[in-house]
């Protein structure tokens, strides 16, 4: 069997025994330390509760008699003298505005004291204060008591510390040889990616999981930098080196020796914080971005336009509404009802009219600014929000154009078709001041709009 060099096992003994003294220390004086915090902060509080029960009361009686109340010593000792539950050996004074003492409860306790004060109201304004003084003395006692305790427990806590673990220190110093071999093994056999960092982000020892993933051979990655694998994204240098703690974990993206882009998460664990190395677990998390993508685009995007959803359409609503409560502009919400399109799509069928509403919500996004928002509702019905509009913004002019777009042929297969549009504005904040009010005001003034004959807009009605 291994062992280590009596030097190694010098230098454990002395850790050792380093360790058991700062054991002893923290228990001899984090024991009373704990307990004076904590008394002191038991009492501090119940002695605010005190306070300001008193100095309430004292309030009560000012406000009865607002021009005599300094007077009515019996009354305000009656006063102050009010018992609350928790103190005994406490002292009540009561304070003028100008500082001076009208009237006092109890005797002044010996020193150490704990003292707080609340102030005195009348119709609002301060006309004094009440000062609660408690002796803190009976608590010192149970802060040496717990001193003695303490440094008691300090010294058998050492005695045990110094003596039985340089046994298991022999036991296991003997193991760690085995260990590490079996370590090496495991490391080198892993599915998973493992490389070793020093502190200036170069790669020191990977595994055959982590070549495989790169394609690159374990020579090549040994003389690379863990920033030479990574292409430009917001985690570009994102070496784990910054974090705070013993471990983090952060997605980036790597280019294989082929040139292909893979998604990575890296898992690392600070091994010495003065040389800086790291051991990272890397996985390919590629098919998963990309499942999360396909998950996320689904939940919040129409998969016929490509257009938002209306989950997403009354999110960015309400975001805009915000924003305009913030910056005081103007937000229009224009509902889109496209006229005959049951007709369309009962001649023709289902195919071609889904082709016509892809169509539809192409023509539609031309007519408006990337910064605004066109989503589809469902069936053939589309919404439009029109963010940060001022004098030169015109609202008429966007549907009006809308309304030419949709009324041009539309070219679906060997078949050419009409429709037009209905259209709805609801202007906030005239016509709504939330997503939810807009959107019911403009469908209603989209069914104005096709009674009155369809192919046109109406705003909302007042």
């Amino acid at each position: 069997m291994n062992r280590v060099p009596r030097e190694a096992q010098d230098r454990l003994a002395n850790l050792v025994g380093r360790v058991a003294l700062a054991g002893a220390l923290l228990v001899a004086f984090g024991l009373p330390l704990v307990y004076a915090g904590l008394t002191y902060r038991s009492h501090s509080q119940l002695l605010e509760t005190v306070t300001y029960v008193k100095a309430t009361a004292v309030t009560g009686l000012v406000s009865r008699n607002p021009e005599m109340w300094m007077y009515q010593i019996p009354r305000l000792e009656a006063a102050l003298a009010t018992h609350v539950a928790g103190l005994d050996d406490e002292a009540t004074l009561l304070w003028d505005q100008d500082g001076r003492n009208l009237a006092s409860v109890g005797m002044i306790p010996d020193a150490p004291v704990l003292s707080r004060r609340q102030p005195i109201f009348e119709s609002g304004r301060v006309v004094g204060s009440v000062e609660v003084v408690h002796s803190y003395r009976a608590d010192l006692y149970g802060v040496s008591l717990m001193l003695l305790l303490g440094v008691l427990s300090g010294l058998f806590l050492y005695a045990v510390l110094k003596v039985y673990p340089l046994r298991v220190l022999r036991r296991v110093t003997a193991e760690l040889t085995g260990q590490q071999e079996r370590y090496a093994l495991a490391f080198e056999s892993a599915m998973e990616g493992y490389m070793l960092v020093d502190s200036n982000g170069k790669l020191r020892e990977v595994n055959a999981a982590l070549s495989n993933l790169t394609g690159y051979s374990r020579e090549i990655l040994l003389g690379l930098a863990l920033t030479d694998l990574e292409v430009e994204t917001e985690n570009r240098g994102g070496t784990g080196r910054d974090f705070a703690g013993n471990h983090c974990r952060y997605e980036t993206r790597w280019k294989r020796q082929d040139g292909n882009l893979i998604e990575i998460e890296v898992t690392v664990s600070r091994l010495t914080q003065a040389q800086g190395e790291l051991f990272c677990l890397v996985r390919d998390i590629t098919d998963r971005k990309r499942s999360e993508e396909t998950i996320w685009f689904q939940a919040n995007f129409d998969a016929l336009t490509g257009l938002p959803n209306r989950r997403m359409f009354l999110d960015r609503l309400e975001l805009e509404l915000k924003k305009a409560h913030r910056v005081n502009h103007g937000v229009a919400l224009l509902f889109i009802d496209l006229d005959d399109f049951k007709h369309v799509n009962d001649t023709f069928g289902h195919d071609r009219g889904d082709q016509l509403l892809a169509e539809a919500a192409r023509r539609i996004s031309e007519c408006v600014r990337e910064t605004d928002t066109v989503a589809r509702l469902g069936g053939d019905e589309f919404v439009i929000v029109l963010v940060e509009l001022g004098e030169s913004q015109s609202v008429s002019r966007i549907a009006q154009n809308i309304l030419q777009q949709l009324a041009r042929p539309f070219q679906l297969g060997s078949h050419t078709c009409h429709i037009s549009g209905s259209i709805g504005i609801a202007i906030f904040p005239n016509d709504g001041s939330d997503g939810e009010s807009l959107l019911k005001n403009a469908d209603q003034a989209m069914y104005v709009a096709k009674r009155q004959g369809r192919n046109r807009y109406c705003y909302t009605a007042h």
